[in-house]
């Protein structure tokens, strides 16, 4: 099979970081993220991302390669499984520093966003999260979303957890196969903090199965 999940590494961190931008090539909002950076740069920036928690126990850092075209990445997304209070992260922007070059309004009210619907409806002790997944373009609609989320629900299963995800529109209807189900979009127009464009983003939560 040329498709092949793994754990995330560190040395294919670029890699990721093209397929987040590649994936998003049609979308004006992240085009509005970093104007002023060029292509490799924003690249690099997004990709070191991926790699900050790789080592941490509590987060599931996943990438798909294509054996037939040099084990580039194709896929990968991040979960964070349920952590006691004491190794509990902020949620916010404190351990983020954008480069020059950077709509910070922006940035700062497109992260706020996820943070006060998370918040509002992500108990991290005892519920899964995925923070994010993505899929170069020319690999969607092959059912990799479907395997990057296939564990990690089969596990909030086993635990008898929730699990939630704040969605784009463009994911929502991959969540919703999975069993995700709306609990608040929130419309928000960008274009006073210089973006392009408005987006919806719906945070959605999936109920545990049974075995």
């Amino acid at each position: 099979m040329p498709l092949i999940l793994q754990r995330a590494t560190k040395e294919n961190e670029l890699q990721r970081g093209e397929v987040l931008l590649e994936s998003n090539i049609h979308d004006p909002l992240t085009k509005s993220f970093m104007p002023g950076l060029p292509y490799e740069a924003q690249a690099k920036f997004f990709g070191e991302a991926t790699s900050k928690n790789l080592e941490k126990p509590e987060f599931r850092a996943l990438e798909i390669i294509d054996t037939e075209a040099n084990g580039k990445v194709v896929a990968f997304a991040q979960w964070k499984y349920p952590t006691p209070t004491s190794t509990h992260q902020k949620l916010g922007l404190e351990e983020i520093a954008f480069p020059e070059g950077t709509n910070l309004p922006f940035a700062e009210a497109v992260f706020g966003l996820y943070t006060e619907l998370a918040k509002k409806y992500y108990d991290s002790e005892t519920m899964y999260y995925l923070e994010y997944m993505y899929v170069h373009p020319a690999y969607q609609r092959q059912g990799l979303g479907q395997r990057l989320m296939e564990q990690a629900v089969l596990d909030a299963d086993k635990d008898g957890a929730k699990a939630f995800v704040c969605a784009s529109e463009l994911g929502r209807g991959l969540y919703m196969k999975s069993g995700f189900k709306d609990v608040e979009t929130i419309f928000v127009d960008f274009i006073h903090l210089g973006a392009v464009g408005a987006r919806n983003t719906t945070a959605m939560i999936r109920e545990p199965r049974q075995l």
